[in-house]
């Protein structure tokens, strides 16, 4: 059940509600509520890959090792 709080207050259920600067107030409790608005945008972002750009401009390289770091690695484990 989806609660008005825009009608009815929270607190004392009176209908004596009147708007102010942040939201409603209830003139009969002194209880508030307060409108929050909506994001202008979404929570996560998505941030430009640099590293999938176009490697035409500014030479950026993969996070991941190369594969002579990885073979080099395995046969470090390998003689432990």
């Amino acid at each position: 059940m989806k609660r008005r709080y825009k009608t009815r207050c929270w607190l004392c259920k009176s209908t004596d509600l009147e708007p102010d600067d942040r939201g409603m107030k209830c003139n009969s409790c002194g209880a508030t509520y307060n409108i929050i608005p909506k994001p202008s945008s979404d929570p996560i972002t998505e941030r430009r890959d640099y590293a999938a750009a176009s490697k035409g401009n500014g030479s950026l390289k993969s996070p991941s090792p190369s594969s002579r770091v990885v073979r080099q690695a395995t046969r470090s484990r390998g003689k432990v």
